[in-house]
């Protein structure tokens, strides 16, 4: 347990100094109001079909020619509260504070919620959450936007 250590100290600094640098480049957006989707961002609800039937609901942002499409996975319970109409009732964590930051600097991002806003805990080592993972992939590659990136938190 002890030799992970030092590799957790680097990712919690890493993750510390990229929510400093996010909040120093953000100063100057406007809080977006009703927790709803901004359409100043250039956002929108998209349903993501899954191989099991069914889809998960998430939300897009790009910006016209992105130079590739970052997935960010939310920590905690993964449930960031969207819903058809765009509304987000968990708007609070750092990957959902953030998404306007990387836009501007040329990336999609696409932010999934979690299936019938089921809570996640537990269950991301599961071969389930690995499907479903690998179908949220898939769906990004295939609207050929450059490379793909999994960014996720904790």
């Amino acid at each position: 347990m002890w030799k992970y250590l030092p590799y957790t100290i680097v990712i919690l600094i890493f993750c510390t100094a990229l929510q400093g640098w996010a909040y120093a480049h953000d100063q100057s957006t406007p809080e977006p109001t009703a927790n709803s989707v901004d359409p100043g961002m250039n956002e929108r609800v998209i349903r993501i079909p899954l191989r099991t039937g069914g889809y998960v609901r998430a939300i897009l942002g790009s910006p016209v020619q992105p130079k590739a499409t970052i997935i960010m996975f939310p920590g905690g319970t993964g449930d960031i509260g969207l819903g058809q109409d765009g509304r987000i009732q968990h708007a609070d964590n750092f990957v959902m504070r953030t998404r306007e930051v990387w836009n501007r600097q040329g990336y999609a991002v696409l932010i999934p919620d979690t299936v019938n806003h089921l809570p996640l805990r537990g269950l991301r080592s599961s071969a389930h959450y690995a499907h479903l993972v690998e179908d949220i992939i898939a769906f990004v590659r295939r609207q050929d936007s450059g490379p793909v990136f999994l960014f996720g938190t904790s």
